[in-house]
Order: C-alpha cells, then structure tokens, then sequence
C-alpha cells in the first residue's frame, strides 16, 4: 500500500507490542514520522513478568523502537512521567473510552422494586483485585431481604470460596460470562456498579477499561480498594460513585444506597455530564489533535 500512497503519520498501538516494531520498520523504510501510542507501558508494565536476559535485551529493544517515535501517548500523567524520563519526546495522553451506541437504548436505567441490586462484569484477578471487604460487610449486615450482588465472567472460583466462606449465597449470586451486549443491558439496569480497582502499588497510574463502561452504563459505582490511583481519583472527582477499602464504610454507604431505593424506589442516575470527554467519539477527536501537530512539528520549513 504504502508503495503507492504516503500517509503523513503512522499510529501504532500497543498492546501487542509487535505493532510498534511494524510501524518503526515501515518509518524506516519510507521515511513517514511514526507515534507510539502506548496503552499499557512496555519494560515498565506493572504486570512485566520477565527477567535475566530477556528484561536486558527486550529494554535494548524498547529503547531503539521508542526513541524513534515522534511521539507517545499513554493513557494517564503517572504512567506520562515514566515515559518523559526514560525519552526525549513529546508524551500526549488519550484516555480510554466508551461508546453511546454500545448501549441496549431500551434498557431501563434502574431495577423494578424495593431490592437494591448491585452488577459486576468481568473477570476478577486473584490476588489484585479484593471482593473480600464487600463480602464482610454483606455478612456483617442486617437487611438481607433487600440487597443482591449479581457477578458474571470469568474466573470467578475465588469469589465463589469467599461467598462460601462468609456464608453470603443467598444474597451473591456468580454467575458465568454473558455476552457483551447482555453484560452492558445488565449494567444500566443495575442500582450501583461494582468496581474492583487494583491493590498494587505500580498500577497507580492504570485506568481499567471497566470504568469507562461503567461510566458509559450512567450507574452509580461502588470501588472496592485503594484510593490513591488516577481510577479513584476519576471516581470522586467527577462523582461517579464512592471508593471504599474498609468493610465498615462499605456496610455504611450500603444501608444509606439501601434506605434511599426503598422510600424513593430507586437510585438516581449519574449526572448528565458525568461522562463529558470520556467518549471514544471525544478522545479520537484529542488523539486527531495529537497526530495533526506532530504532524505539523514535523513538517520542513519555509
């Protein structure tokens, strides 16, 4: 293709990282400034598992491949930083997103009578991601007639041990994975939507692809887990929800989100302008931004 058409950039995306290899070799090849656009870092991935030789030699890689760039992107100002001190090039960031047309537009925003009932999608990562602070505060509740947890995905065994061991099932249901269009009609018709943000340290600067959803969904969310990262940040600072790590205070917002569906019969949605620049229609549009004055910085002269 490129033989008889030049394009101005190539934008290449990452994960799988072969795809920044492709589009170095093509800049190479025919001179066409290139942008990596890094959706999880490379060597520096919380989740990197190698070391020894392969760590040496695959930074020795990243190194040559992103120093080439004209350009990076990633999806958060922590994640940013790591990429301004390891290279010198201009770092943009391009959230991740959802799309309005994604949703059943006949799904009802909330759930019929008095039971307040609360959705998960996904799979949850053992060992990352802690249910166990809600399941103790669900078994540490009265008012078992008027809360359900509904969880569907994948993975779920430990979620299944858990609501076992704290005695939950009539009030926790796990469920297998539904389809996609199903998991999002699930969402906007549940009352709250369950978030499980992740425990370790390095991901501070990890936004989950569920939150946009969620967001998408315009549920109130209720995020289990630390509050010192740029998801539970998004959370309070745009009130979509609460963020909660203490079973206490999780008991706490439950029994207010509890007495609230039953005398008013349901739990309002998020604000209208909730989800304002967080489409994927929105962050193309940055993105479009961001190539055009890369574009422009790379342009010769007069």
């Amino acid at each position: 293709m490129l033989e008889n058409w030049k394009p101005h950039v190539i934008c290449a995306s990452a994960m799988p990282f072969t795809s920044l290899l492709i589009a170095y070799k093509l800049s190479s090849r025919y001179s066409i400034p290139w942008v990596a656009d890094l959706r999880d870092l490379w060597v520096d991935n919380h989740n990197y598992k190698y070391s020894g030789w392969r760590r040496i030699l695959e930074e020795k890689v990243e190194q040559r491949i992103l120093s080439s760039a004209a350009g990076l992107i990633t999806v958060s100002e922590p994640l940013a930083d790591v990429l301004k001190k390891k290279y010198e090039r201009p770092v943009s960031i391009v959230l991740n997103g959802f799309d309005h047309n994604d949703y059943p537009s006949d799904a009802e925003m909330t759930s019929p009578g008095r039971t307040l009932n609360m959705v998960y999608t996904g799979i949850i990562y053992e060992g990352k991601q802690d249910i166990a602070p809600l399941f103790q505060s669900l078994a540490n509740m009265g008012f078992r007639d008027s809360f359900r947890v509904k969880l569907y995905g994948r993975y779920l065994q430990h979620a299944r041990r858990l609501v076992a061991q704290y005695d939950i099932q009539s009030i926790v249901e796990v469920n297998e994975p539904i389809p996609y269009k199903e998991a999002l009609r699930a969402q906007r018709q549940a009352d709250i939507l369950l978030l499980l943000l992740w425990n370790d340290p390095r991901e501070k600067g990890v936004y989950t692809g569920k939150l946009f959803e969620y967001i998408g969904a315009g549920r109130p969310i209720l995020a289990i887990g630390p509050s010192d990262n740029v998801a539970a940040d998004m959370i309070l600072e745009r009130n979509l929800g609460m963020v909660f790590q203490d079973p206490a205070d999780i008991s706490e917002q439950l029994q207010k989100w509890i007495v609230q569906k039953q005398v008013s019969g349901a739990i309002p949605p998020l604000p209208l302008d909730a989800g304002t620049g967080l489409s994927r229609e929105e962050q193309t549009r940055h993105l479009e931004r961001v190539l055009v004055e890369i574009v422009r910085a790379k342009m010769p002269t007069n």
